[in-house]
Formats: structure tokens, sequence, C-alpha cells
């Protein structure tokens, strides 16, 4: 990925795409020339959903439906916004080729490569304070949930404080948005500092819990109810009070060609 990443010519705009994942070309498209017209922007993409297929079916999610346009002037509310509130990483989206190689050349820089989180996270949130980030209202893609895939089955942030590498992780992630927020934003290094870690302390409570025994009696509580197979059906209950957001984006043609392939009813 790395070694394909460093032979992109650094001009012009390219797009990232897992294996297991659909990009609708329309979409793309459209995402194209909003670029082209606003050079304020760096990024563009649309509404993702998720897919899971059971048998002849197939169990939709939102994913990525709920992200909206980060478009504020400011770099450092930009940041703070993306991070506060996470929900799409921009390496999915469209994006300038001179952003998007120097967001994963300063994450090589600073992150190692087993920790899986943080090297998510950095590329992105460089990403936003090189520019704004546009989210169309209309579905860009397709992604399939897959229970051994590098996102569910590595280690979250939360497993990083109990087994006591999150400090250090954390201050390699730290260190590198520390420079770029003094840079971009004219401030120094405390103010830097307290922006990053505020930001993290609400990504951290949206996704798992301010405590980390909170987040453990939680993870034993779902082990739990998988071992009496109940974690499905509350999924299912899940998904059903979201289903208006979810219907909006797969009662499209471009879903129903994706859904006829998958279940092996149609070839694209």
């Amino acid at each position: 990925f790395f070694e394909f990443i460093s032979k992109i010519p650094f001009y012009g705009l390219a797009v990232l795409c897992a294996d297991d994942d659909f990009l609708i070309e329309n979409t793309i498209n459209k995402c194209l020339k909003f670029l082209i017209s606003n050079k304020d922007y760096v990024c563009a993409a649309g509404k993702t959903i998720a897919f899971k297929k059971c048998g002849d079916q197939l169990n939709v999610e939102e994913a990525y439906l709920g992200a909206n346009s980060i478009s504020d002037n400011n770099p450092i509310k930009r940041f703070s916004n993306h991070l506060s509130d996470y929900t799409f990483p921009t390496f999915y989206a469209i994006t300038r080729t001179d952003v998007l190689e120097y967001s994963w050349r300063k994450t090589r820089e600073h992150i190692p490569a087993e920790d899986y989180r943080f090297f998510e996270l950095l590329p992105t949130l460089l990403t936003v304070t090189k520019g704004k980030f546009y989210i169309a209202d209309e579905l860009y893609s397709a992604r399939e949930l897959i229970d051994t895939s590098t996102g569910a089955s590595t280690k979250t942030i939360m497993d990083y404080k109990l087994e006591g590498t999150y400090d250090s992780y954390y201050r390699n992630f730290k260190n590198c948005l520390t420079s770029e927020l003094m840079k971009i934003g004219h401030i120094d290094s405390n103010d830097a500092e307290k922006i990053i870690d505020d930001s993290m302390d609400r990504y951290i409570q949206k996704f798992y819990t301010s405590s980390v025994f909170v987040y453990k009696i939680k993870s034993q509580f779902y082990v739990l109810l998988k071992k009496l197979k109940l974690y499905n059906s509350i999924r299912k209950i899940k998904r059903r009070n979201r289903n208006n957001n979810i219907i909006k984006h797969t009662n499209t043609k471009e879903w129903s060609i994706i859904k006829k392939f998958l279940l092996k009813d149609a070839v694209i």
C-alpha cells in the first residue's frame, strides 16, 4: 500500500478503495467536479452503508450515513470537530494527492505499524487540517462487514488502556499533531496539547466510555450476550430504529445492482 502511495504522481485527485468495498461511479464523478470547483476542499465523499451476507439475505447497517461535511474555515476547529465526532476516515474519500501523500508519510514517521487505531486516526486528522471535507447526500460506497476483518479484530483504544500501551501510542500520535496544530494555528504547545487532549476525550466518550472499568464491564456483558445468542437480536432492534436513513440510500439503482451482484443474481 505504501509503495503504491509513494508512486502516485502528486498532482490531481485520487481515491482508494478496500478490496471488499463498492464505490458508486456517479457519486465519484460528482465529488470530482465539486473538488475541481472548490479549491478550499481537499477531499470529498458521500454516504456509505455497510452490509453483511447471511445466506441469501443482506443485513444493511448505517456505517457512515451519519457523516457530515467539515467546512469550517479554521483548521483547528476542523481538526477538533473531526476527532470529537469521528465518523468517516478521509482516506476513503476522493483526496488531493499531495495531501494524501503528506498525511500517510507523516503517519509512517510517527506511528508504529502495530498501532492500528492511531494509524487510522492520524492521516484522516492531518487531512482535515489541510482543507475542508465535503460529504454529498448520495450513496457513495458500500462496505462489507466481516467479523475477521482488520478493523473488527484488532485492539481498540480501550484495549490499549487495559494492557498499558495507551500512553506510549498516544504520545506518538499527540507529538505529531501538536507540531501540526502549532504550525497551522500559530499557537503554543500547551494550547495545542489541550485541544488534542480535549478532542480525544470526547472521541473516547463517544465510542467507548470515559471509564476503563465501565468499558471492561460492558465488554464482558457483550461476550455474555453473544454466548446467549442475544447479541444479533439486539443489533436488529438497533437497525430497525435507523431504518429511515438506510432506506433512503438503499432505494437506489446503484444499490440494487450491488445487491444482485452480491447475491449472485447478476454480474456487473
